[in-house]
């Protein structure tokens, strides 16, 4: 009985021994995983790779979808007219996004290069080619900025 009793004690040692090395290497193994991720797992705006380089703007990665419908790099050759006809459907509602975007544009008739721009989300009413308010109001405030951008002061 002795000689078994000691053997049981040491199998049983030997076995606990052996599940927290177990224990230890996952732990090890998770331990070193959540670190990768969390070093490699960055975010940062990138570019949109589907467009190709001769894209009038470049579309950045839109992380408040529920306000803008795009964010893109404006580049040479594009208006805020073209934008605002590609975005919205029709190129008189461009004083949207140059309202959106005032704090990083002077003069919405000429815009520079790389410039960062958000479009908005705007509702359907807002922007109804086919409602006479909707187009007043996008006139009204087209002149508006016109005059103050190019107003001698």
């Amino acid at each position: 009985m002795g000689k078994s009793g000691k053997s049981r004690k040491k199998k049983r040692r030997n076995s606990s021994t052996r599940h927290l090395f177990i224990l230890f290497i996952v732990l090890c193994v998770l331990a070193g995983g959540y670190y990768y991720l969390k070093i490699y797992s960055r975010e940062e705006v990138a570019v949109n790779p589907t467009l190709d380089k001769t894209a009038q703007y470049s579309i950045l990665e839109n992380n408040d979808s529920t306000q803008y419908l795009a964010v893109i790099i404006y580049q040479d050759n594009v208006s805020i007219n073209t934008i605002a006809s590609t975005f919205y459907k029709n190129e008189m509602f461009w004083p949207y996004i140059y309202i959106e975007n005032k704090a990083v544009i002077r003069n919405p008739l000429n815009m520079g290069r790389d410039v960062i721009l958000k479009i908005p989300r705007l509702s359907d009413d807002l922007i109804n080619v086919n409602d006479t308010a909707s187009v007043r109001i996008a006139k009204d405030l087209a002149d508006s900025i016109l005059n103050d951008v190019t107003d001698p002061i």
